[in-house]
């Protein structure tokens, strides 16, 4: 299996973001910025980094979900879509 990396600048931000769509969190390493987590999302594994060098910014991962409207739902409720 493959984990995508995606880069994030604060690794806490982007962690709560994961959480409040549903992710769940698998390991991590690090407290502060720079660090790296694990997360599985819609039962895909991903991995964020704020350690440069890892990835790059506005990497696109696409996942296959059962229902994309609950998602889109979540995030809107979230206010992430306008």
């Amino acid at each position: 299996t493959a984990a995508p990396i995606l880069r994030c600048r604060d690794i806490h931000r982007a962690e709560r973001f994961y959480r409040e769509v549903g992710a769940t969190a698998n390991w991590s390493w690090g407290e502060g910025n720079p660090g790296y987590r694990s997360i599985t999302l819609c039962g895909a594994e991903i991995h964020l980094s704020s350690f440069a060098g890892d990835a790059a910014f506005g990497t696109a991962v696409y996942l296959r979900v059962p229902d994309v409207e609950a998602i889109a739902a979540r995030l809107s409720d979230l206010s992430v879509l306008t």
